[in-house]
């Protein structure tokens, strides 16, 4: 969505099964499930022939859709919550500037 800020248009998306849904908000958007989302660390793939072919087809239907189409950009400066899961961690993270770290107890609801 970086590129939004440059007046390029957000034509298509691809990503797992459960990504379509928060997309929603971009009726325009072309997307294309290439896995299946099993749980949070794994997912069933969908076989890369097929997904190469649908991928250059909705890439089509992207290109004709264009006229539609709208650059996104993200309101400055963007808040963002990040949790990672174990073994995984977010340290590397700590130096971006301007960001803000807060430990929040595993398997805690609360969000910042």
């Amino acid at each position: 969505m970086q590129w939004g800020q440059f007046g390029v248009p957000y034509i298509m998306a691809a990503g797992d099964d459960r990504l379509k849904p928060d997309l929603a908000m971009f009726p325009w958007l072309e997307f294309l499930t290439v896995k299946r989302s099993i749980d949070c660390e794994h997912a069933e793939l969908i076989p890369l022939d097929g997904v190469h072919r649908q991928l250059r087809i909705a890439a089509e239907r992207a290109l004709r859709n264009l006229s539609n189409a709208k650059s996104v950009t993200l309101r400055q400066p963007a808040r963002v919550t990040m949790r990672a899961l174990p073994p995984g961690d977010l340290r590397s993270l700590r130096h971006i500037l301007g960001s803000r770290m807060r430990a929040i107890a595993p398997g805690s609801s609360r969000r910042s």
